[in-house]
């Protein structure tokens, strides 16, 4: 039932607030939807997703001094302004909660006013729900099904009201999932998703901006013409389609974020090298090696051969040389990843990733693709488009430059249409729900 006691203002009403109103809606006694978006659309959204209990405040202040639980659902690099703008008017007792997948600047700029306004009495217990709602058929039914984490930021001083405000809102927020994760704090929290998203997200949109410049990936040539790149190309373009800041959010500004990206683009340099010099040996090494740490305790792969049939042919006349894969996989060995472990920060796009690395690295096909870019120079061609876009890619997170970020992904928006990544998108849902079911089973 709605607690009586409690109004939710919701800040933001894109993606995430739309969701986290339509699944708190039911749990308090009034949604405040503060947005710069025009009444009548936020009225229309709010009867599309069954929620009733909204109101469109005159002021975004009135709100906020009346609500006991406030979401800022707004991009990272918005945070600090929102929260200079907002926490003023949260009354003592408020928790304050928000949903971008790095707290490092959450908390760094609650922690500034807190600071400057000691009595203020208010609490963080920021949350992270690790789907993207948007693409599920019923958001709030679904997200239950995936990770929801929630972070702990217990102050020095009143730790026994924070605990008190924490725990309400971990009961809240429990209705949200039936997969929680607690992190201990932030640092716990960002370091996880740093290598669960960051070189997810960053291979994936690297696969799809060098498909974007060279027009060469599945079905288009007798190489990529598989299942497992099938799989591996629909996945990609779903990355490609998400707007910029989603991924910038998560790629740009953080430490955990930087020192990952740099050392997996230096081992991705490293074994590129190893290819275009011919050391076939050391290369094997090092990828066999990666096989060792991070599937010792695996014995088949997690993608059955029927699991592959469904989205295409198994085999491929021609072999290439997987090096998106590879590279991702050999980067976390090599930076002593349990890739297992790090799932109590999984997304659908990780345990994805994860399922088709298992994939390969668990079957017939990874010598194939060992030996493929030595016994195929037409495979350098390709791969090198790959390794360039990467490398792009790389270079916007090491240096922190989102101008050079958002030019690198409209330049890979403009080169892809429309079409095709709507197709891609839906085949996408698909490949996700085979390879999260498989790998459930197996870890849980």
């Amino acid at each position: 039932s709605r607690s009586k006691k409690m109004n939710l203002a919701v800040v933001g009403f894109g993606t995430m607030g739309q969701y986290d109103a339509q699944a708190l809606s039911p749990k308090v006694e009034t949604v405040y939807i503060c947005s710069g978006k025009p009444g009548e659309q936020i009225e229309k959204i709010c009867e599309e997703k069954g929620i009733t209990n909204y109101r469109i405040p005159e002021s975004e202040e009135q709100s906020l001094r009346d609500s006991q639980l406030v979401h800022l659902c707004v991009p990272t690099d918005s945070v600090s302004d929102t929260m200079e703008r907002v926490l003023p008017y949260c009354k003592k007792g408020t928790v304050v909660s928000d949903q971008t997948s790095r707290k490092e600047p959450v908390v760094k700029a609650f922690n500034r006013y807190t600071r400057s306004n000691p009595n203020a009495g208010i609490y963080l217990v920021p949350i992270h729900t690790l789907c993207d709602p948007s693409k599920l058929p019923n958001p709030v039914i679904d997200a239950m099904g995936f990770i929801f984490g929630i972070i702990q930021c217990v102050p020095e001083d009143h730790k026994k009201e924070y605990m008190q405000a924490y725990e309400t809102a971990l009961e809240l927020y429990s209705h949200m999932s039936g997969h929680i994760s607690e992190f201990r704090d932030w640092r716990e929290h960002d370091a996880i998703i740093a290598n669960t998203q960051i070189n997810t997200s960053r291979t994936n949109l690297a696969i799809a901006s060098a498909f974007a410049n060279a027009k060469c990936f599945p079905g288009l040539n007798e190489t990529y013409s598989g299942a497992f790149d099938v799989m591996k190309f629909a996945l990609a373009m779903r990355a490609a389609s998400q707007p910029p800041h989603v991924y910038k959010g998560i790629q740009l500004g953080g430490k955990y974020g930087r020192d990952l990206v740099k050392h997996a683009s230096s081992v991705e340099n490293q074994l590129w090298s190893l290819v275009e010099n011919g050391s076939e040996n050391e290369y094997r090494q090092r990828v066999l090696r990666a096989k060792s740490i991070l599937f010792k305790d695996l014995t088949d792969p997690i993608l059955t051969d029927h699991d592959l049939k469904q989205f295409g042919d198994i085999s491929v006349r021609l072999p290439n040389s997987d090096l998106s894969i590879v590279q991702w996989a050999v980067s976390l060995a090599e930076r002593g990843r349990n890739i297992f472990q790090d799932r109590k920060g999984t997304t659908p796009m990780y345990d994805a990733l994860l399922a088709l690395a298992a994939r390969l690295f668990n079957t017939d096909s990874l010598e194939r693709a060992i030996s493929a870019p030595f016994e195929n120079p037409r495979l350098l061609i390709e791969d090198l488009e790959f390794h360039e876009q990467l490398q792009r890619w790389s270079e916007q997170i090491i240096f922190d430059n989102p101008a050079g970020y958002d030019r690198l992904h409209t330049a890979m928006r403009d080169n892809l249409k429309e079409k095709t990544l709507r197709e891609q998108v839906e085949k996408s849902k698909q490949v996700v729900g085979v390879c999260r079911r498989r790998v459930c089973d197996l870890l849980g």
